[in-house]
């Protein structure tokens, strides 16, 4: 104080640990490798430039390629009949992909076909001599997180010989 008088003390102060758990996965966030518990870890989200303390940011690319391993079909088979099979390939590891054939251009030719799954199908006969015999669509391979790629395919209807009574 002013006449110079002092006293000492000792005090003892207490550091109070707060669990920030943003995901609330049970592991606090300096020890948690995701954050935002979006399945991707902090380390990818922020080398792709995504925030990683937001689970709607996310460290993810589109389906890289999409193909079809088969595009023709014998005439006057029952619907149902399989064209081929729907294959993509996405770079983000473990990626769930669904397939859809979606409006746009070279879809002119959908209604006549469905897709289960990856599979491609038929939706009616088709006859050689009375359609048309190449048939375009358009296909979309679409991950888990909304980011798709789209694909147009030409299905090739391939003629049977329909020689009923047998004279050439």
């Amino acid at each position: 104080d002013e006449h110079n008088a002092s006293l000492d003390g000792n005090f003892t102060i207490s550091l109070l640990n707060q669990v920030e758990d943003l995901d609330g996965d049970g592991i606090e966030d300096h020890y948690d490798s995701d954050d935002d518990g979006d399945g991707f870890s902090d380390a990818i989200e922020i080398a792709y430039g995504s925030d990683p303390r937001d689970s709607n940011s996310v460290a993810n690319t589109a389906p890289a390629t999409l193909d079809l391993n088969g595009s023709t079909i014998l005439e006057n088979q029952p619907a149902g009949t399989l064209v081929g099979n729907l294959l993509a390939t996405d770079p983000d590891v473990n990626a769930t992909l669904s397939f859809s054939l979606v409006d746009g251009n070279g879809s002119h030719d959908n209604e006549l076909f469905r897709i289960e799954g990856a599979k491609l199908r038929t939706l009616h006969v088709l006859d050689f001599e009375t359609n048309s015999t190449s048939y375009a669509i358009l296909v979309r391979v679409t991950d888990e997180h909304n980011a798709s790629l789209d694909g147009n395919f030409t299905i090739s209807l391939l003629n049977q010989v329909e020689d009923l009574d047998g004279d050439g």
